[in-house]
């Protein structure tokens, strides 16, 4: 329990954080490319996949910092992943836009869509998200 948080190396724990996060918004985004359904409880696993890169990458580390990298990019992760699901559905009612939404959206095009879907639901799936990404890497305790 004393080494979990000893020794970290941050850098993978980034790049195991970056690489989790993409696998998680592929999975989210491949789900609904596959069904055709926009199911927002699939992004649940993008925590899951960030936390499981952290901790793959850092050898099992723990602590409040891999906690952080964590959450922040989930949130990323769960707000890029959310524009590749609506991008796939505008481009599925709007073929026209195919030059306007790449998979690099512009910022502005990224913000606006991002604000377009923004809903209590955005809020309810996005708490979850980071829930799962804490939780798995909260430090083990004594007790």
């Amino acid at each position: 329990v004393d080494q979990q948080g000893k020794d970290i190396n941050y850098p993978m724990a980034v790049i195991g954080a970056l690489l989790g996060g993409m696998a998680g918004a592929i999975a989210w985004w491949g789900f609904t490319v596959i069904t055709g359904w926009e199911f927002g409880l699939v992004a649940v696993v993008i925590g899951f996949t960030v936390a499981k890169g952290i901790l793959l990458l850092t050898g099992g580390k723990r602590s409040t910092e891999l906690q952080i990298i964590a959450v922040a990019t989930s949130t990323l992760s769960y707000f890029y992943a959310n524009y590749l699901v609506s991008r796939t559905i505008l481009l599925k009612e709007y073929p026209e836009m195919v030059q306007n939404l790449g998979l690099i959206p512009d910022i502005q095009i990224f913000f606006r869509i991002t604000q377009l879907t923004f809903g209590l639901f955005t809020v309810i799936f996005l708490a979850i998200v980071v829930w799962q990404a804490w939780q798995m890497l909260a430090p083990a305790k004594i007790e």
